[in-house]
């Protein structure tokens, strides 16, 4: 049903259309507070498929499957884990990741970090610099002195 397309039944809703193609204000979408048709559906048939599920995953682990281990370990210990004792320069940061000790998502926000933290202590030596240059100008002594 669209602006071509009128209802035919006695429906009331009224689809209407701008020329760019997107629903004009106050026609189309999902009337507010209705609720997702299969949500609820699809939520009881997840639960009742959890058994199931724990079983085929415990098959998979007993077998060694390295993406079901790995599945339960992002769930256990996270996204966000801990990475002590992972050596913060570049070339370890390239070495857990050729060993496996990090995974790729890891080593590019580790990557980030360290980038981000070289970037604030540029600045601060800036700073520092120009603090340096302030008060030799002050004292009469600068590079910029008469």
């Amino acid at each position: 049903m669209n602006a071509d397309n009128p209802p035919t039944s006695g429906s009331v809703i009224e689809f209407k259309r701008l020329p760019n193609g997107t629903f004009a204000p106050g026609s189309g979408g999902r009337v507010r507070g209705s609720r997702n048709r299969v949500s609820k559906e699809a939520v009881e048939a997840v639960h009742s498929m959890r058994d199931l599920a724990i079983a085929q995953l415990r098959s998979k682990l007993e077998a060694g499957d390295s993406d079901a281990l790995f599945f339960v370990l992002e769930r256990i210990v996270g996204k966000g884990r801990s990475l002590d004792g992972l050596d913060a320069s570049p070339e370890g940061v390239r070495e857990a990741l050729s060993d496996g000790t990090v995974t790729t998502s890891e080593a590019k926000d580790v990557a980030t970090m360290l980038a981000r933290l070289a970037d604030v202590e540029a600045v601060e030596k800036l700073r520092a610099d120009i603090e340096e240059l302030r008060q030799m100008v002050e004292r009469g002594n600068g590079p910029f002195s008469r």
